[in-house]
C-alpha cells in the first residue's frame, strides 16, 4: 500500500483546526515545498490515526493548561531529513516531566485523570509496525513535541486503499 502523506497530514490538520478554532486554540502548519512529495509504504488510515491521537492530546494539553496573558498555540512541521518524513507535533501546554517520558509509550500508562493510556501506545506501535518508523518525545523548555520519523517510498506506485488490516491491528492494541 502507498499513498501521498501530505494529503492525509492535511486531511487530519484541518479536522483539528475546526476543533482549535471552537476552543480558541491556534493552530500552525508548516509544510515543505509543493514540488515535494511524500509517498510512504503503507495503509493511510494507520497515519491518520497517529496523527489525530497526537493533535488530540495537543488540544487536551493547550485545554488544561490556562496561565494569565497565555495563547494556547499547536504548530506542525512537516519536512524532510534525508530519506525520511518528519513530522514534530508541538503544543505549549504544560508539558511532560522527565520522570514520565519513559512511560509515555507503554500501555495503560496514562498521566491524565480522564486517560485511558492507550493513545501513545497505539500511535508509537503503529508508526513501528506499519511504517518501519519511530515516534519519540523531544525534550522542550515549554509544552510538549513529539517526532515521527518515517522512511519515504523509493518510487510512488499506484496508490491503494485498504483499511480493513489497518482497522483489525488497532483493535488489537486496543484490548
Amino acid at each position: 500500500l502507498q499513498f501521498d502523506a501530505i494529503v492525509i497530514i492535511q486531511q487530519v490538520v484541518n479536522e483539528t483546526q475546526k476543533k482549535c478554532v471552537k476552543k480558541d486554540i491556534t493552530l500552525s502548519v508548516r509544510y515543505p515545498p509543493q514540488e515535494e512529495s511524500f509517498y510512504l509504504e503503507g495503509p493511510a488510515i494507520a497515519l491518520q490515526h497517529v496523527l489525530t491521537i497526537l493533535l488530540n492530546n495537543a488540544l487536551e494539553a493547550c485545554r488544561a493548561a490556562s496561565p494569565p496573558d497565555w495563547s494556547p498555540h499547536i504548530f506542525v512541521s512537516v519536512a524532510k531529513d534525508h530519506a525520511f518524513l518528519v513530522i514534530t507535533v508541538f503544543d505549549n501546554g504544560p508539558g511532560i516531566s522527565e520522570h514520565l517520558k519513559t512511560t509515555l509509550f507503554k500501555p495503560v500508562s496514562s498521566h491524565k485523570p480522564s486517560g485511558m493510556g492507550i493513545g501513545l501506545y497505539i500511535a508509537h506501535e503503529l508508526t513501528r509496525e506499519h511504517f518501519g518508523g519511530t515516534l519519540q518525545t523531544v525534550s522542550h523548555k515549554t509544552g510538549a513535541c513529539f517526532t515521527i520519523r518515517i522512511p519515504v517510498a523509493k518510487a510512488p506506485r499506484a496508490v491503494e486503499q485498504d483499511t480493513s488490516l489497518i482497522h483489525q491491528h488497532i483493535r488489537q492494541l486496543s484490548h
